[in-house]
């Protein structure tokens, strides 16, 4: 299950496009001014793999009843999306959706999701429109991060992740040094897990990855991406190395999202810039500080790193992953494709721990 907030076409003050042939009626740029009343609906949907699919026989629905704009959807009805807009310059992106039907419907718009909060009055302007057949779902309640508990490598050795303190020196995959600048976290307890199990974390049995790694049971946000490195990723992308959300390797023996967890404690972890360190020896990301993952951490949090590190807050800001990160379906496709030929996903050599 995931949750979407959908801003309706009269949270508006600007008419939003409606689909035709696919994509946005009309050409960039595409101004949208928010409501200063602007509130938006939440919605739970039937999502398993983070992404919106309208064309094919994996269409998402509502588990309940809800209504927008004065207009009633019953519990079963499709979310489809219809298409994107982004602006290059931000990242922010939009993915407009209808109600009902198969995907392959025209004309008005029932609402829109973004990919992080929208500001009421805020007046917004998209330079692309994307086609949007298969596009990855922009959560608002974004969290990558790891539990309470993972052993993080450092220089001084592995250190419980709640007990890292900014200025300690963690060890990169590439065995680089580098220093942790701030580390937000969150306490989520029984009752917003009940209501959000999208949050519940992804255990990675010890072994599941590689012989070996991870070297303990490892516990991750959904989201949370992990290093991929095989002959396979190189066939697929060209790259020997990608980063794959933890949710999708849950189709490999040993991954499972746990609902046993009654509450977990997420820490994020930020550095100078996006890059990959061990937990449990397994290479995995630092907090990718794109638009989502900042708009999921608390308005406080926020105020630190931005003191911290001031570019985070440039609005033209559009920070480099630590290695390619593939679209949604493509990551799907290449863990699919390790389990189909029986290969671990961190197939080439692990540089030892220090």
């Amino acid at each position: 299950m995931a949750f979407l907030y959908v801003y309706s076409p009269s949270d508006f003050i600007s008419p939003l496009p409606d689909e035709a042939g696919n994509s946005a009626d009309g050409t960039a740029p595409f101004v949208l001014i928010l409501s200063p009343t602007a509130s938006p609906t939440i919605i739970e949907i039937t999502d398993d793999d983070l992404i919106l699919d309208e064309v094919d026989n994996t269409q998402q629905f509502l588990t309940s009843d809800v209504t927008i704009d004065g207009t009633f959807y019953a519990a079963g009805t499709s979310v489809n999306a219809a298409y994107d807009l982004s602006n290059s310059g931000t990242g922010l992106t939009i993915t407009s959706i209808q109600f009902g039907g198969n995907g392959n419907q025209q004309g008005t718009v029932e609402g829109i999701v973004s990919s992080a909060p929208l500001t009421p009055g805020q007046t917004y302007t998209f330079d692309t429109e994307i086609s949007s057949h298969t596009a990855d779902t922009p959560y608002t309640d974004y969290i990558a991060c790891f539990a309470r508990g993972t052993l993080i490598e450092t220089n001084k050795g592995p250190v419980p992740v709640e007990d890292l303190k900014p200025g300690d020196f963690l060890i990169t995959y590439d065995r680089r040094v580098v220093r942790l600048r701030a580390k937000p976290w969150r306490r989520i307890e029984a009752a917003e897990l009940q209501q959000k199990p999208n949050l519940r974390p992804v255990r990675i049995a010890a072994g599941a990855l590689s012989n070996g790694v991870p070297r303990r049971d490892l516990l991750v946000s959904p989201q949370h991406r992990l290093l991929v490195n095989s002959s396979i990723t190189l066939r697929m992308f060209g790259q020997q190395e990608v980063l794959v959300a933890a949710i999708h390797h849950t189709r490999l023996p040993g991954i499972y999202v746990d609902e046993s967890i009654l509450s977990v404690e997420y820490h994020h972890l930020v550095l100078d810039r996006h890059d990959i360190i061990l937990a449990e020896g397994v290479p995995s990301e630092s907090l990718y500080p794109g638009p989502v993952a900042l708009a999921s951490i608390t308005q406080e949090a926020r105020a630190e790193l931005f003191a911290i590190l001031p570019e985070l807050n440039a609005p033209d800001r559009h920070p480099d992953p630590a290695r390619p990160i593939p679209p949604g379906k493509l990551q799907k496709k290449l863990v699919e494709r390790h389990l189909r030929n029986r290969k671990p996903t961190l197939g080439q050599s692990i540089p030892p721990a220090l």
